[in-house]
């Protein structure tokens, strides 16, 4: 079973500072990211999504205080928990990292036991707060779609009470409304409900080995029939056919909800490629689409439930799928991103450990 850990990113140009924070963490229930730079913390920063940076201060390039500014100005990064790590112990130094936006400051050489006594709090902090704020959200979110579905049966639901006399011909269409806008909300309110113990760390993941190719392979003939009604191709190109621990049923999950986006957002008589290969420690499993692209200022919330394009998604009832798909490769200390180009098509990734954390998951033979 995997728990959920907390995301941690650690920046630091020292290599020796950076393995003292790998050995700390390894006793912890964290997933740990590295990067040695600020350019390279931003990219990690913008795939991992971090819920605790720890930032050095004194870097080439980039210092610790440009890189937590600019993490300041992307939404997505907005709540990620800062403590701004260096041997600048003055107190001016302090308030111009408190003023670049960091949570807290600790200066070198650290105390591990209070270092770790500080990320402890940052993240039930983290915890307490995304609780909150989705329970705010999904409340309004519920609201908005159930008020506007609920629109949409008045209108049939009056015609049929209103007229005494009515034919087959024209019950018919009246029921399949109502019968559409039913299912729509079943599905909608069910995805909450999942999205909800994703975030909340209430849903568990059983690792088994699973032939990754095959799982794929899966999916792709349960969405060939919408593929072909579409005019579009489904077309695979796997570099390796690996096996490795996760939760069959919610990877399974994830591929679907990713391949019918692609699907649904290709131009008829386009393709889309499935691609499946090996990066150092990770599978890499790309979906790439020819269809219209995403608006670049939309592209970071492709995956957020509450904004950017997932709004006009839920009109179609999958609003929250890559929301929930998200939720899913990071329970199993992944990655999902996302490259487009208006006009060009978009191409999702996922990476997946090729082996898990022993501490992390027990892979069931």
């Amino acid at each position: 079973m995997v728990q959920k850990r907390s995301r941690v990113l650690a920046i630091d140009d020292d290599a020796l500072d950076l393995a003292i924070v790998r050995r700390m963490l390894s006793e912890e229930e964290y997933d740990l990211r590295t990067a040695s730079s600020g350019k390279q913390a931003l990219k990690t920063a913008a795939d991992f999504q971090p819920e605790i940076v720890l930032l050095d201060v004194m870097m080439p390039g980039l210092d610790g205080y440009e890189v937590c500014r600019r993490m300041r100005k992307d939404s997505m990064l907005a709540r990620t928990k800062i403590i701004m790590v260096s041997s600048l112990a003055m107190v001016s130094e302090r308030l111009k990292g408190y003023e670049a936006g960091a949570d807290d400051y600790i200066t070198k050489p650290f105390d591990e036991a209070e270092l770790m006594a500080k990320m402890r709090v940052y993240q039930r902090l983290n915890s307490a707060e995304e609780v909150d704020r989705f329970k705010t959200n999904i409340l309004r979110l519920l609201t908005q779609e159930a008020c506007s579905q609920l629109n949409d049966l008045i209108g049939p639901a009056e015609m049929l009470l209103s007229q005494k006399n009515i034919d087959a011909e024209e019950l018919r269409p009246l029921l399949e409304q109502i019968h559409c806008v039913t299912e729509y909300l079943h599905r909608f309110f069910d995805n909450a409900m999942v999205l909800s113990s994703l975030k909340s760390g209430e849903r568990q993941f059983s690792m088994v080995p699973t032939n990754l190719g095959a799982l794929v392979r899966g999916v792709i003939g349960e969405i060939s029939a919408e593929a072909t009604n579409r005019n579009v191709k489904i077309e695979e190109e796997f570099a390796i056919n690996p096996t490795i621990c996760l939760d069959e049923q919610q990877i399974n999950t994830v591929v679907a909800a990713i391949l019918d986006n692609a699907v649904r957002f290709s131009r008829s008589g386009g393709s889309v490629t499935v691609h499946v290969s090996s990066d150092n420690d990770d599978v890499c499993l790309s979906i790439t689409d020819n269809g219209e692209g995403i608006d670049p200022q939309y592209q970071p919330y492709v995956f957020d439930e509450f904004s950017g394009p997932n709004a006009d998604r839920q009109a179609q009832g999958r609003g929250l799928s890559l929301a929930i798909a998200r939720q899913i490769v990071l329970g199993h200390n992944g990655t999902v991103s996302v490259e487009s180009k208006k006009g060009s098509g978009s191409a999702f990734t996922v990476r997946l450990p090729a082996t898990l954390p022993l501490k992390v998951a027990q892979c069931q033979e």
